[in-house]
């Protein structure tokens, strides 16, 4: 994901457990087919601005004790999403509640307004949530918070630079994106307010490459598929999938270990296909295409890669993977709702069941 990828999410009942599956796949990431980089959307100049820090002393998030996932089901239920530091350390977010396991306990915290919409984690341990109410950020003590408007993605660079980004209305395909300079927010987008958008919004994803460029996808209503934006270092605009038809549902990022961006989406007139795009900075190239059986028509919910290059996939129907070459059902059985590769390669995912290591027999 470390979002590494940044997160839209959400957590449940959190157990820990092993699983078995399918024999790991090879990596082969030889490309089907190429094409140009096209933008269907010009590219702007960032205006520049500057957003001061938060100045509201009062907690927004408080501590959950004594834990019960039935008293919390509508908070959010599955946990979309979970950030694996390492095999034994895992953050999990829903809507409502984020969790932190370590050494086999979980503790969690909830946000007394407002929901939460991500999570990321620093090189140096600090971890960023992204919220409704709010940008915080917690030193392994206690949380800050940093951003007083609506903040639906959260991502961190390999140097530390925190972003986070939002929608200025889901209907105008207009995002907004911002940099934290240790002291307050820089802005890098068209001109408009950062704390506009409706809640609940649109989730957004975001991940920031080695190179530095941030990548943001979204739903956006009225644009007949999500939207995927790029900030390069000087303008942020909208860019097309050079594919013919390229991924446009339920997009989902993650960087590749040699820093191209990969693609994950769903095309619903194709006969339920997902696919995978990557894209080294010039050019597209495309993997082979799954069909989904009918009874999952939404595709992948959620998508992680791992040193070695194979992509994982969370979806209605169970675990997927990915080596470039073929795909592999790992896990048959109701929905996995959120997967994350540990740096050492060890794979965790989550469903209704709680937090869970795939491991082969």
């Amino acid at each position: 994901m470390l979002r590494r990828r940044p997160v839209a999410g959400l957590i449940v009942g959190f157990v820990l457990v092993a699983c078995g599956g399918s024999p790991a796949a090879t990596t082969d990431e030889s490309p089907s087919t190429t094409a140009a980089v096209s933008s269907t959307l010009p590219a702007t100049s960032s205006t520049t601005t500057t957003i001061a820090a938060s100045t509201t002393s009062t907690p927004t998030l408080e501590i959950v004790k004594d834990f019960d996932y039935h008293d919390f089901s509508g908070w959010g239920k599955n946990p979309l999403d979970i950030l694996a530091v390492s095999a034994r350390e895992v953050w999990a977010v829903t809507a409502g509640l984020i969790g932190h396991l370590e050494d086999g306990d979980w503790t969690h915290w909830r946000p007394l307004a407002g929901v939460f919409s991500g999570v990321a984690v620093a090189p140096d341990g600090t971890v960023w949530v992204a919220a409704s109410s709010g940008v915080f950020s917690f030193d392994g003590a206690a949380w800050t918070r940093r951003f007083d408007g609506l903040a639906r993605a959260v991502g961190v660079s390999e140097d530390g630079t925190v972003w986070i980004g939002g929608t200025f209305g889901a209907e105008n395909g207009l995002l907004w994106l911002a940099r934290w300079d240790g002291e307050s927010w820089v802005r890098f987008d068209e001109a408009g307010p950062a704390t506009s958008g409706s809640d609940p919004a649109p989730p957004l994803n975001m991940t920031v490459l080695p190179d530095g460029d941030v990548w943001i996808v979204g739903a956006m209503f009225g644009w007949g598929g999500d939207l995927l934006v790029r900030y390069d270092g000087t303008t942020m605009g909208r860019v097309g999938i050079g594919l013919d038809p390229g991924p446009g549902f339920n997009l989902q990022l993650a960087a590749a270990p040699n820093g191209d961006l990969l693609v994950g989406g769903f095309v619903h007139n194709l006969d339920r296909q997902y696919r995978v795009a990557r894209f080294d900075g010039e050019q597209w190239s495309e993997w082979p295409a799954h069909h989904w059986p009918s009874a999952e028509t939404s595709g992948a919910s959620d998508m992680a890669v791992g040193p070695d290059g194979v992509l994982w996939f969370a979806f209605e129907g169970g675990l997927a993977s990915v080596d470039g070459t073929e795909w592999t059902i790992r896990i048959e059985g109701p929905g996995v709702s959120a997967v994350d590769v540990a740096p050492d390669g060890t794979v965790l995912y989550a469903d209704s069941d709680g937090v869970h290591v795939f491991s082969t027999p």
